[in-house]
């Protein structure tokens, strides 16, 4: 068998070249990774924002309580606006007796006057 000859400098090019392109497909991999990443991380990003957001406008919505409290308050007014209306009724058939007292007073001081 004749002898292959071993070049040291052709084999180590190749090896370069080759270890060359392993590296790059690596670091093209990872690149593409870590861009993923960071867009995945935005996107937590912005729906913490959002999360935060509701949450607040959430804390500040009245509770059951306070709304039921609000419906107690609310019958009480209706109740005062009831006895309101009662009373001013009341003033309003009184206003109008004196309107006719005052007026057979005027009416009676006037035939006096013409008298």
């Amino acid at each position: 068998m004749q002898g292959v000859s071993f070049d040291l400098t052709v084999s180590l090019s190749f090896l370069l070249s080759l270890a060359t392109l392993v590296f790059a497909w690596w670091r093209t991999r990872s690149q593409h990774l870590d861009d993923k990443i960071a867009a995945g991380a935005a996107r937590l990003d912005r729906h913490d924002a959002r999360i935060n957001s509701i949450e607040q406008t959430v804390q500040g919505l009245p509770a059951q309580r306070d709304m039921h409290q609000l419906q107690l308050t609310l019958a009480e007014v209706r109740g005062e606006m009831r006895e309101m209306r009662a009373t001013m009724e009341g003033n309003n058939k009184i206003m109008s007796r004196v309107e006719s007292i005052v007026s057979r007073h005027e009416d009676h001081l006037l035939e006096g006057a013409r008298k």
